[in-house]
């Protein structure tokens, strides 16, 4: 018999079973920690969940900082939009460095609300 998780990724199924053999919660650099999450959120694995929210927390960038907003936003993950709106009003050059990346395009178009409160936390921290 075959099983089908539709949208769990096959590297996001493994970081899941190890997990329910070995309740290792460390999750390699290049492992997407949002499937992961996804997957554990499908699986109703609320531990994991939970590894996966600190591993998002600590791993927020100029490079995934939209993608994590757009993603906790998304799944009512109130923890993890303010800390991703917090890193970006930052400083300047944080700023300006997500304002670079194509994501942001993506927000200012797709998600203005978001867009601005991004900017407006921005502007309250000059």
């Amino acid at each position: 018999r075959k099983v089908t998780l539709e949208n769990v990724t096959p590297d996001a199924f493994s970081q899941v079973l190890k997990f329910i053999y070995t309740e290792n919660t460390s999750f390699p650099q290049e492992c997407d920690v949002l499937d992961v999450h996804s997957a554990a959120i499908l699986l109703a694995l609320p531990e994991l969940e939970q590894a996966c929210l600190t591993e998002m927390l600590h791993r927020v960038s100029v490079e995934n900082v939209i993608r994590f907003m757009r993603y906790a936003k998304m799944h009512g993950i109130k923890e993890l939009k303010e800390r991703c709106i917090e890193y970006t009003g930052s400083s300047l050059t944080v700023f300006t460095n997500v304002m670079l990346t194509k994501d942001y395009g993506v927000l200012f178009i797709k998600d203005p609300i978001l867009h601005n409160e991004m900017i407006t936390a921005y502007a309250g921290k000059k």
